[in-house]
């Protein structure tokens, strides 16, 4: 049993003060509940080149109405205590869409998320995978337009949201219970039920393109578990 969990990429390069700034939000923030500590990184080349100096923008969504749709947590940055360790100790990966977003979740569920805005590693981008990061405005671009994997991400969204609820709903606050239990509803509503719930619950997504498809016709074609 340790006090802290630091996730970590064997390419990645962390910044001298990673560590410091890092412990320094645990040490602030200090409770028994679950609590997921996350920063801000530089993307470089194989070279390390800087490819995007800042890869988040100023300020960070981390609040359970975002994160419900939107990841914004990007694992290789993470530490955990173990309060959040144990919480999750027993959950089934396949309910994940990916490990650092479901601990976001559970973070944000149970506990807190703590955002260093400054970058505190350089995350090393090779040629076979610079496109999931969108380094480029080329990059971004096709993603805005990309609607097929919006799509496919807002499916998984909604999906994860129900396994979350299944697994975890029994020990959620009524509130947050009610907030999860609205978003994985939004699928099975009628547009303009959809759009009032989305407005009342502040549910959005990060980009533009994937607000509107939560308000189209294509939702209501998603498959959830």
């Amino acid at each position: 049993v340790a006090k802290y969990y630091f996730f970590s990429d064997q390419d990645d390069i962390w910044l001298p003060e990673k560590l410091d700034r890092t412990l320094k939000e645990f040490e602030n923030n200090k409770n028994s509940l679950p609590v997921l500590v996350h920063t801000n990184l530089t993307t470089v080349d194989e070279s390390l080149n800087v490819l995007n100096k800042r890869f988040y923008p100023n300020s960070q969504i981390d609040n359970l109405n975002i994160i419900l749709s939107s990841n914004s947590v990007t694992g290789c940055t993470v530490a955990i205590n173990e309060a959040l360790k144990q919480k999750v100790s027993n959950d089934v990966v396949g309910n994940m869409v990916m490990h650092d977003w479901w601990l976001a979740l559970c973070a944000v569920t149970f506990g807190r998320i703590y955002y260093v805005n400054d970058p505190m590693i350089l995350y090393r981008q090779h040629s076979n995978n610079q496109v999931g990061t969108d380094t480029t405005l080329i990059a971004k671009f096709h993603r805005i337009l990309d609607s097929n994997s919006e799509i496919d991400r807002l499916e998984s969204s909604f999906s994860q949201a129900e396994a979350l609820l299944k697994k975890h709903g029994s020990k959620m606050s009524p509130l947050i219970w009610q907030v999860v239990s609205d978003y994985c509803a939004l699928p099975h509503e009628k547009v303009i039920h959809r759009i009032s719930s989305i407005i009342y619950r502040k549910f959005r997504k990060r980009s533009f393109l994937g607000c509107l498809l939560y308000t189209s016709d294509a939702a209501d074609d998603m498959q959830c578990v």
